[in-house]
């Protein structure tokens, strides 16, 4: 079976992770100096964003955030021009790619899963909303495994905090970070 490019972002995210945890015995937690290299070896850009124009002690500050926030926070430091174009972006546009920079296996990740979420929000042509059926399509098109447990009526009603009828990116991520413990868990039993 062929994984979908959210499975394999899913599966590089929970690599990368595994790879820093277990430098220092634990591999089921980051301690602050593997988060830090973890951050600084695979989000460059992100590290440097936090640095320049706002002093060191902010980048200093935002050790302190769990790493799920820091995820949370990555993806939202995805280019916002991506959401302001017209024309549907293609895979890999996020990121620093316009610029021929060379991303990390976990900065690919983190577009491919933004591609993800524009390819079925884009289904009914809003880039900050995937509907009912179009979150259906999704659940069943890139994680048809996790619909075993719970089906995609339920998933939206968990997802749809505002109640606003439809899945915002930030929504969004839950699903992504729900999807990926169970993911995480997969792995382990294997």
């Amino acid at each position: 079976m062929t994984d979908t490019p959210a499975e394999e972002s899913l599966f590089q995210i929970i690599h990368c992770y595994h790879q820093y945890a277990a430098r220092e015995g634990d591999v089921e937690t980051l301690s602050l100096e593997e988060l830090k290299a973890l951050l600084m070896d695979n989000v460059p850009r992100f590290m440097e964003s936090l640095t320049y124009g706002t002093g060191a002690r902010r980048a200093e500050a935002h050790w302190t955030w769990t790493p799920l926030l820091m995820v949370s926070l990555l993806w939202r430091r995805a280019p916002v021009n991506q959401c302001a174009k017209v024309e549907r972006p293609g895979p890999g546009n996020g990121w620093g790619n316009s610029l021929g920079i060379m991303l990390t296996d976990l900065e690919n990740a983190i577009n491919s899963l933004i591609d993800v979420y524009h390819n079925y929000s884009l289904l009914k042509g809003n880039y900050h909303a995937i509907y009912r059926d179009d979150l259906k399509k999704l659940l069943e098109t890139e994680c048809p495994q996790y619909l075993k447990k719970k089906n995609a009526d339920a998933w939206f009603k968990e997802l749809d905090i505002n109640e606003d009828g439809a899945v915002n990116f930030q929504e969004f991520l839950i699903l992504v970070v729900k999807v990926g413990l169970l993911a995480h868990e997969d792995i382990h039993k294997e």
